[in-house]
């Protein structure tokens, strides 16, 4: 695994997703958060819908959720998560077109996807840096947290300059600080 390029941790890190039950390690992942006192604090939070077999975070309740859309020239917008769905064209659920976009500054936390993660905080994403970009303008103090099922924290990842890294990850075993 030393040395392997993104690409084949993209392919590791999907097989070994695929067999893992999810919907428990969703729960799981889900318990862990409402413990975790910042996220219990938040009061604006960024979500996501959850996508083939990632973490499903439905189950989160109590807060003022956002989630993101995908534009046209490939950045991410926020809208609220009450404003409606439609699917991408890669079949993924995001914000409707016709809903407001929403401030990055407005949010307090923001719970990230990715195929694998390390302990540094180096997110292992699908490779179209559509997170990499929206991550670069969130406030300097505001905790990103990757989450993951802890079998797909590695040891390190292949990082470039523009990644972004998480400040924390939440898996079913809690949440922990990076770097």
């Amino acid at each position: 695994m030393a040395g392997w390029s993104k690409s084949e941790w993209r392919g590791w890190a999907k097989e070994t997703r695929a067999r893992l039950d999810i919907p428990a390690l969703s729960r799981d992942v889900v318990a862990q958060l409402e413990l975790w006192p910042p996220y219990r604090q938040a009061e604006h939070v960024l979500n996501y819908l959850a996508f083939g077999s990632e973490l499903n975070l439905s189950g989160l309740q109590g807060k003022r959720f956002y989630i993101t859309r995908t534009r046209d020239d490939g950045t991410l917008s926020v809208h609220a998560l009450s404003e409606g769905l439609e699917r991408h064209p890669y079949g993924f659920w995001q914000a409707h077109q016709e809903s407001p976009e929403v401030e990055v500054r407005k949010l307090e936390l923001l719970l990230i996807p990715g195929l694998a993660f390390d302990p540094s905080g180096t997110r292992l994403g699908y490779g179209k840096g559509f997170y990499d970009r929206l991550l670069g303008s969130v406030q300097k103090g505001v905790s990103i947290v990757g989450v993951t099922p802890s079998q797909l924290i590695v040891p390190t990842l292949p990082t470039r300059a523009h990644d972004v890294p998480m400040t924390h990850l939440l898996s079913e075993t809690g949440v922990f600080r990076t770097g």
